[in-house]
């Protein structure tokens, strides 16, 4: 990691930590359950939808020569991964909320019940923020440091085949799945 993506990740989280603590303490933005159903649980969804491919991301990364279709797959991993992370907060925020809905009886715990539902949110936002977005950042720097003698409107048509292809395969996926039902 560069020192300036570094600097930029430690002046987030300050100023992120800033508001927080301006309003309220530190502590009610900790929730073990909900942490552990966001990030445990958009880890499991994340491999759940790519399977191998998130293994593949990393060595990908590592190689020192991967291929353009290797790139295309570590990008289209990572955007899943991105997904499934928004989906599993999504998720949690409707379970707290469906759990706040039975407890309407008590006035006085709707307040906590609804910041715990919410605070799934604001963990798969982080997770977004520190994880999946400088993995992203990574494989297209990769991806443009291997195409540095084409042109940029070559490698956005590129990138744009290979999403095109993906949704094809996905397509035929669902077909072949909804076909044997």
């Amino acid at each position: 990691m560069d020192i300036r993506r570094l600097l930029g990740a430690v002046t987030l989280l300050g100023l992120l930590s800033l508001a927080v603590l301006i309003g309220s303490p530190l502590e009610v933005f900790f929730d073990i359950p909900s942490l552990l159903l966001t990030l445990g649980g958009g880890a499991a969804a994340w491999l759940t939808m790519s399977g191998r491919g998130v293994r593949e991301v990393f060595t990908t990364l590592r190689a020192t020569q991967p291929s353009k279709s290797d790139l295309a797959a570590s990008l289209h991993t990572v955007r899943t991964g991105r997904r499934a992370f928004w989906l599993v907060g999504v998720l949690g925020t409707l379970i707290g909320l469906i759990q706040m809905l039975q407890a309407l009886d008590d006035p006085a715990a709707i307040g906590p019940a609804l910041a715990v539902s919410l605070i799934t949110l604001v963990y798969a936002f982080l997770a977004n923020i520190f994880f999946i977005a400088p993995l992203e950042q990574r494989v297209i720097a990769r991806r443009c440091a291997q195409s540095d003698s084409e042109a940029t409107p070559q490698l956005v048509q590129q990138l744009d085949a290979s999403r095109d292809a993906l949704d094809a395969l996905r397509r035929r996926a669902r077909e072949n799945t909804a076909e044997k039902r």
